[in-house]
């Protein structure tokens, strides 16, 4: 990208570990500072770009008092990035998820069911498993469920194939194994669509339930 006779100049606010800044500087674009408030991020950023860091939270920082770290005036900052940080790690909403991983880490064993949606988990089993990030080891730092704890999955759907079952229990098992929860049983029900559906796999189910009573 080219900036006829200008330097442009940007300040990358959460900034993280300063993704968003090296894409700013392979385009020709200077970024002095970067805010962050995370120390680990910050000191990434610090070791892999040019630009200063502000370890701080951003509503203890004033518009002018950048300005006047970077010499600039008013009018001369070509570009204020800002990436606040997705609602995994920032929510605004009440929801009761913390509550939910209390309940985790009370438990020893976890059974997870989930109907199958256009041959997929459904989108708010997503949500659930997009906002137990925090406690997801695919991160640093994290917190963390207590050790030892045994998962079982059920898939239900009302089509005939079972790969579709398989998929939901690979996904919901992957997720246990980012909680470091042990998958240790697993049960694809298919053609189930109605309650009463159910009563010609009762024994299947029965076997089931004595696997996680036993184990």
């Amino acid at each position: 990208m080219a900036f006829n006779n200008i330097n442009p100049i940007a300040i990358d606010l959460f900034c993280g570990a300063g993704g968003l800044s090296l894409g700013l500087e392979q385009s020709n674009i200077t970024v002095p500072l970067g805010v962050e408030i995370n120390a680990i991020a910050a000191q990434t950023y610090t070791n892999n770009l040019n630009g200063n860091v502000l370890q701080d939270d951003i509503r203890n920082i004033t518009g002018h008092e950048i300005l006047e770290q970077l010499n600039l005036q008013v009018g001369e900052l070509f570009l204020l990035a800002g990436c606040p940080p997705c609602q995994t790690f920032s929510s605004l909403q009440k929801d009761d998820v913390t509550k939910l991983m209390e309940t985790y880490d009370w438990a020893d064993k976890i059974v997870s069911v989930s109907p199958s949606y256009w041959a997929d988990i459904p989108g708010q089993f997503k949500v659930f498993i997009d906002r137990c990030t925090p406690w997801c080891n695919t991160h640093e730092p994290h917190a963390k469920l207590s050790s030892g704890k045994k998962g079982y999955t059920i898939a239900l759907r009302t089509g005939p194939s079972m790969p579709e079952c398989e998929r939901i229990i690979s996904n919901i098992e992957h997720f246990y194994g980012h909680l470091e929860i042990e998958p240790c049983g697993k049960l694809g029900l298919c053609g189930v669509e109605y309650k009463e559906d159910l009563e010609n796999r009762l024994e299947e189910i029965k076997d089931f339930c004595n696997l996680i009573k036993e184990q």
